[in-house]
Parts: structure tokens; sequence; C-alpha cells
């Protein structure tokens, strides 16, 4: 079973065509991503968590609070060794933004000549959307709608040091850039990203990957989609 923490730990940005077909999340990943999506569908505001790997173990941030339209990712991540001469073991304490959010025991012989701690990507959630009446009258009086990747979540993914970025809206979406993607979005493709929510909207019944292929195309990017505590699936 690959987990796909691991995954984006042991790769650095790769090709369009070396991407797993189907791939898993843990149980850990898993409760952090349901509190989210939890705390989001109780006040309608975004949340954000970012993933570090640690010297081969992946840790989740705190959990910060956006408003209704954005929230902001900013977190760090260390690591203490602490020995333990009776029993030859150390106590890794992992740290994120100076909170203590993991540790375990590893074996004198298990540790790292070199602290390695690498910025993996970070999940945030998009609230239902809100229709005008109007707009209900138009979805048939389908409730649960939620916009897809905007232009800005794009734009930090392509900027970033990371080559995925997650969102959590009643499933989960990971979407990942390659070698041959763009260093910015041009005004057109935000304009056709867009699109693809504004679309969903008027057509809820068509699949998003449906909407958005053409323009995960253009940018050669990756997308996978899970439902809660399901597999992940490649769907371009």
């Amino acid at each position: 079973m690959q987990y796909f923490t691991n995954f984006l730990a042991k790769n650095s940005l790769l090709s369009n065509t070396v991407w797993p077909d189907k791939s898993y999340l843990d149980e850990y990943a898993w409760e952090q991503i349901s509190r989210l999506y939890r705390w989001t569908t109780e006040d309608l505001h975004e949340y954000e968590v970012s993933l570090f790997d640690i010297d081969s173990d992946v840790i989740f941030s705190p959990i910060d609070r956006g408003n209704t339209e954005r929230v902001v990712s900013s977190h760090n991540a260390e690591v203490k060794y602490i020995p333990d001469d009776k029993t030859k073991t150390y106590l890794k304490e992992m740290y994120s933004d100076k909170i203590l959010v993991r540790k375990k025991m590893i074996k004198y012989e298990a540790l790292p000549k070199d602290i390695k701690i690498k910025y993996l990507c970070n999940f945030h959630t998009h609230p239902k959307y809100k229709a005008s009446e109007v707009e209900q009258l138009r979805l048939t009086g389908k409730q649960d709608m939620y916009s897809f990747f905007s232009s800005t979540d794009v734009n930090s993914l392509l900027k970033s040091d990371s080559f995925c970025i997650g969102l959590i809206t009643d499933r989960v979406w990971i979407l990942c850039k390659t070698i041959d993607s763009p260093d910015i979005l041009s005004s057109e493709q935000e304009m056709k990203l867009h699109k693809i929510t504004t679309d969903k909207l008027t057509n809820p019944s068509v699949p998003v990957i449906d909407l958005a292929k053409d323009i995960l195309k253009e940018l050669n990017l990756k997308l996978y989609t899970a439902r809660f505590n399901e597999p992940l699936d490649l769907l371009n």
C-alpha cells in the first residue's frame, strides 16, 4: 500500500507520466482532514493545515482558521532528539509552530546523522457554496455545492516549493504540478479555472473532471480525489 504522504516525501517535481493511479492516506491524515471538514461545516470558515516530513515521519501542523473566503498558510517545523542512556533510545519530539504535535521512541542506531525537514503540502477547506434564492431555483434545490480550486490556490501551488495542494469539500481533492507546469497562471487561465465552479453550479450533474480536464491538460496538472476514508484515485 502506497501512502500519498510517503510519495510526497520521497519525490520532488515529477513528469506527467509517473503518477500512481491509486494511492492512500493513513488514519492520522484522515483524522486531521475530518476535523477540518467538521469545523468548516459548523461555522462556514476556511481552515488550513500543513504537512511536513521530519526524518521520515509525517506531521500535521496546528490548524489555522481563516474567514469565510480565505485562509493563509504559515507554519514551521522542528525536531528534538532526547537521549535515554538506560534504555538506549531517543525520544523523538516533533514540533510545528513551537507546539509538540507528535512523539515516538527510536533506537540509538536509528538516530539520523543529518536532520532533514521537508515541507510537503497543505490542505485547506472550502465551505458550502451559499447560493442566492435565484441561484437555488437554477440549482433545482441542490444545496451541497462547493467551489473548485481558485486561481489563488493554483498560483500558490505553482510558486511553492511543494508540488501538491489539498482541498477539502465533501470529499478530498489533491492537485499536483509537474515539471511541465507553468510558474504562474495567465489571466485567461484564471478565467478558465473560475468557469469550472460557475459551470458546476449551472450543471451540478456534470463531473468536475469533465469540466476541468482541458485546463488541467493545458497547465500539466494532475488531480486526485477520494471520498472520506477511501483510496485516492488519479482522474487524469
